[in-house]
């Protein structure tokens, strides 16, 4: 019984809480971050981002309306990550007084198509690098830096060249970055 009782006090200081775990992570990404931002492209939009990113998405999901990118639904996408123009917006307030139905508007074409597309994108690239992180056995510098660049230079051009490249609707470059950044953390 004393064994068991020194076993878990031994146990409880070697565990690190949640909170401790996130802050280490965002130590990790923003010195990561900060040796990136000098690369041309997309990396330059990269920003610091601190604990409490990872700290609202921690295990709450939909219960306290802060959901991750792939947990936010298709109409929070469209608002959130695209701009459809200004023309494109007034066609579609349009459609919607005179009654037309969703399903062939730029916004139903969005929701339905383009969105469930780049959602199943990202969801393979962060599954990737999931598995790569496990593979290794350990998050270091080195691995937040490719992840980085991964998200940027493989899932970000990915969406913007093949889903997004008919130029109805334009992508909300640094929006949709900070919140592949934050899934990536999370």
């Amino acid at each position: 019984r004393s064994y068991e009782a020194s076993y878990r006090a031994r146990l409880r200081t070697l565990i690190k809480e949640w909170q401790t775990l996130a802050h280490e992570v965002t130590l990790l990404f923003n010195h990561a971050v900060g040796k990136l931002q000098h690369e041309a492209g997309a990396l330059a939009l990269l920003k610091e981002v601190g604990p409490q990113q990872v700290a609202l998405h921690q295990g709450k999901g939909r219960e306290n309306g802060v959901a991750t990118l792939l947990e936010q639904t298709d109409e929070e996408w469209a608002d959130q990550y695209f701009y459809l123009g200004w023309w494109n917006t007034v066609k579609m307030r349009g459609l919607a007084l005179v009654g037309s139905g969703e399903g062939n508007s730029l916004g139903g074409v969005l929701r339905m198509h383009i969105i469930p597309r780049i959602r199943q994108v990202v969801q393979q690239g962060m599954q990737q690098l999931r598995s790569e992180v496990i593979s290794r056995g350990v998050l270091d510098e080195a691995t937040a830096a490719e992840s980085l660049r991964h998200i940027t230079s493989v899932i970000l051009h990915e969406v913007e060249t093949r889903m997004v490249a008919d130029g109805s609707v334009s992508l909300k470059r640094p929006q949709v970055l900070h919140a592949l950044h934050v899934a990536l953390r999370v």
